[in-house]
């Protein structure tokens, strides 16, 4: 496996082994934000109210692969800790974090 497999053209650095929480990552900046990082070879966990965005923006990557999504409410108060079960239950590629990203807007 190399980096050239993973890591697009456009990222100046390399995320490889590094995983990413993203939530709000259904669409805007969230999304962008998940391109980028998997763009760059990062395992992304991404969270949405929506999941059909969430399908939406696993489809937009580069290797969707590198992309787990979970739908929920982060103003739910289980749902964070639920976030955090589900990556250190996951595959070993979201065992860990290295990049907690968040994209949402509570009104």
């Amino acid at each position: 496996m190399t980096v050239e497999n993973f890591v697009g053209p456009e990222a100046p650095f390399t995320l490889l082994g590094k995983t990413a929480i993203v939530t709000g990552g259904g669409r805007g900046i969230g999304r962008a934000i998940v391109q980028m990082l998997v763009s760059a070879g990062a395992n992304v966990l991404v969270s949405d109210l929506d999941y059909e965005a969430l399908k939406e923006t696993q489809a937009l990557v580069r290797n969707t692969n590198l992309v787990a999504f979970i739908p929920g409410d982060l103003t739910t108060p289980s749902f964070p800790q639920h976030i955090v079960m589900l990556r250190s239950k996951g595959s070993n590629q979201l065992t860990s974090s290295s990049i907690v990203r968040v994209s949402v807007g509570i009104a």
